[in-house]
């Protein structure tokens, strides 16, 4: 769940877990904090162990976050999965975005050798 698909189900996550509306912006802010604070760290581990090790072991990652949070009971563990879930987010996104630019690298190789 990236930070944009949360905002969706904030105000029932909110009125459920009894989050006052100061403090529902949490939910999302949690995700982005940590999302733009480990962009690089996953890019550099990705390169010194490859994208596709860093990138299933990402997904698993996210797949276990995701599946936990709907039986968090309150507002505190929720923010605190939402960031283990930002924490790793970087680790997909930069893996996929070097997969589709390496894909693309080598059909135009390949278009230019014919």
């Amino acid at each position: 769940m990236s930070a944009q698909a949360v905002v969706i189900i904030l105000p029932t996550v909110g009125r459920d877990l009894n989050i006052p509306e100061a403090r529902v912006q949490w939910v999302v802010s949690a995700y982005s904090l940590a999302f733009g604070c480990f962009l690089l760290l996953w890019g550099r581990i990705a390169d010194i162990y490859g994208r596709r090790k860093i990138f299933i072991w990402g997904s698993a990652w996210v797949a276990i976050t995701t599946a936990v949070n709907p039986f968090l009971p309150n507002e505190i563990a929720f923010d605190l999965f939402r960031g283990l879930q930002g924490l790793v987010g970087p680790a997909l996104c930069s893996n996929r975005k070097l997969s589709v630019n390496k894909r693309i690298r080598e059909q135009l190789r390949m278009c230019q050798q014919q």
